[in-house]
């Protein structure tokens, strides 16, 4: 090839590295299809991608899903996506629910929170009811054993879940969850995560200021509360969170406490004492305390309606212990103070 040759060569290679570039950057929707194929390749074998029509628009919404075998009815875990995640962001609990031979769905719920149709909305709320249903007539599900989880955004439609749905759900599990929008969107505000605190206002049809009464008709310490539990709710946080990830442990103490307070459990009620402790971190690991997963148990809550866990660690979910807790949840007989 001759000198001129190479450097035409050159210079298309070039040329096309850097429109593809420019392209991956510039249009979401590719940015998107990049990362959704991304996605798709750590999911199992015997997961796949199904479309379940909107029981309120009629537009078909995706979801991961996985029948377990032939034979006695398996448990259905309910697994919901991170706060700007989609059906098919990767899910750590999808290969341990493989290995126990359970149901599955992970619905998508309009995708990551960033529009009006997002945030609980009425749309989500029937989304994830729609995934339920779904679940029910295409798997091999024992109707008793339905288990919601989520972890942050998950969790946060977790609760909103357990205040909404219209499936009989065992119990609701949600780590680091979110529950009080506004409340949130002045804890990002103060920490300069203007990304997420704007993904807030969108979600809330705000302009310039949050409107806060949109924030709260989208929050769940706000909904109105079932005269009595449906189910369990256990709820799962960090004691770094807030310092170290996104969601202060505020948000799950205080949904809690709401439901302690409305179900007659005030005598589990978390203390001023006790929140200010836990909001300073001032609760240290001694030798000998208990263990989960690995990780100290620093505060324990127990009532009939469900618990408050707060454990040494930060804005996660330690995959092998939510299993863990729901496989004991699995033994137990589904009262709800079990």
């Amino acid at each position: 090839m001759t000198r001129r040759g190479s450097l035409i060569l050159v210079l298309a290679i070039v040329m096309a590295f850097s429109l593809g570039a420019l392209a991956y950057r510039s249009l979401p929707h590719l940015k998107r299809w990049f990362a959704s194929e991304d996605s798709r390749s750590r999911w199992p074998e015997g997961f796949s991608t199904v479309e379940i029509p909107s029981s309120l628009d009629r537009t078909r919404q995706r979801a991961i899903f996985r029948r377990a075998g032939d034979g006695q009815k398996r448990p259905l875990l309910v697994s919901l996506h991170v706060w700007a995640g989609d059906y098919q962001s990767s899910d750590a609990l999808a290969p341990l629910v493989d290995k126990e031979d359970w149901n599955y769905i992970h619905p998508d719920f309009r995708g990551p929170n960033r529009a009006t149709d997002n945030c609980l909305s009425e749309k989500v709320v029937a989304d994830i009811d729609d995934a339920i249903t779904y679940a029910l007539r295409a798997g091999n599900v024992d109707p008793a054993r339905i288990f919601v989880v989520g972890f942050s955004g998950g969790a946060y439609a977790a609760l909103g879940m357990y205040l909404r749905t219209r499936h009989r759900v065992r119990a609701f599990l949600a780590w680091a969850p979110i529950s009080d929008l506004a409340a949130w969107h002045h804890q990002l505000t103060a920490r300069g995560d203007i990304e997420v605190a704007g993904q807030i206002s969108k979600c809330t049809g705000s302009s310039e200021e949050l409107n806060d009464e949109a924030a709260r008709l989208r929050s769940p310490l706000y909904w109105p509360l079932p005269e009595t539990p449906r189910a369990r709710v256990e709820i799962f946080a960090g004691i770094n969170d807030g310092y170290t990830g996104p969601v202060p442990v505020s948000q799950s103490i205080r949904f809690f406490n709401r439901l302690a307070e409305a179900y007659g459990a005030r005598g589990q009620l978390v203390s001023t004492d006790e929140i200010t402790a836990l909001l300073s971190r001032g609760l240290h690991p001694e030798p000998g305390m208990a263990q989960i997963g690995g990780r100290t148990l620093l505060f324990q809550r127990n009532a009939v309606f469900g618990a408050l866990t707060i454990f040494q660690g930060g804005h996660e979910m330690p995959p092998a212990l939510c299993l863990a807790r729901l496989q004991i949840l699995i033994e137990h007989d589904g009262t709800p103070g079990n």
